[in-house]
Parts: C-alpha cells; sequence; structure tokens
C-alpha cells in the first residue's frame, strides 16, 4: 500500500518536507515495481538515486536542525548514520549477488519503514524549530 503524504508528517520546513515527499515518491515507486515486475531491472538505477538523495537529504536535514537547535539534532544524526549503514549495505549486496526480487522486496521494506517512523519519531522536532530558521533566513 502506497505511503501517502498527510500533515502529520510536515516539519514546518517547506524544502524538508518537499525532500521527505520526494522520498515517499520513491518509496511508492519500489513498491510499484515490484508490483509490476520491473524493479529488478531498475534496481541500479534506483539505489544510485536512493545513495545519492538520502545523502543530500540528511546533509540539509541535519544543517536545519543544527541551525534550528533542535533537541533532537544528535538523536537525528545518529539514526541518519544507521540508515546509510544500511544503504550501503544493500549497495553492497547489489554489487556481489546482483539485482534480485528478494533485494528489491528487502529495500523496499526496510526503507518504507525506516522513513515512516523516522518522520514521525525524529523529523517532526522541526516543527518547534521551524521559526527559529525562519528568523535566521
Amino acid at each position: 500500500m502506497p505511503i501517502t503524504w498527510s500533515d502529520q508528517y510536515a516539519t514546518g520546513v517547506p524544502q524538508v518536507d518537499h525532500q521527505h515527499q520526494t522520498l515517499f515518491d520513491a518509496v511508492n515507486k519500489l513498491e510499484q515495481q515490484i508490483a509490476d515486475g520491473t524493479g529488478v531491472a531498475e534496481l541500479p538505477e534506483t539505489m544510485a538515486f536512493l545513495k545519492s538523495y538520502v545523502q543530500n537529504h540528511f546533509t540539509y536535514e541535519e544543517m536545519c536542525m543544527s541551525r534550528g537547535q533542535c533537541a533532537a539534532t544528535e538523536a537525528n544524526k545518529e539514526a541518519h548514520k544507521k540508515f546509510w549503514e544500511g544503504v550501503l549495505s544493500f549497495e553492497k549486496r547489489l554489487q556481489q549477488e546482483g539485482p534480485s526480487e528478494q533485494l528489491l522486496v528487502d529495500l523496499y521494506n526496510v526503507s518504507s519503514k525506516w522513513l515512516v517512523g523516522h518522520i514521525c519519531k525524529i523529523d517532526v522536532h522541526l516543527r518547534a524549530c521551524a521559526a527559529k530558521l525562519t528568523n535566521a533566513a
């Protein structure tokens, strides 16, 4: 079932919310690729996009939390580090095993669960800091 964006995921920082929506779209695309059988062939491209986009997003979001003096800044960095290690692990599997349906499903399951959980538990702390970011801009 696709992840649908709603206000519960909003951080109050428009660029972060836009990036999260792009990540939702990427995860939903993975789900669609699993359903229609096209994902295995596109897995190297999907992995490259995910790796690049996640790295850029994490950098930007961590900068926002730091500038906004958010209480969750360190927890966010630690969560990002762990997820990044997971991304690198998937990339290693892709290189060693090649594209497979199982790798695609595993990537989808981990990414979709982590994305929603992370936003709801940590990223929403940006709401309390958004005004500081606006005033600093």
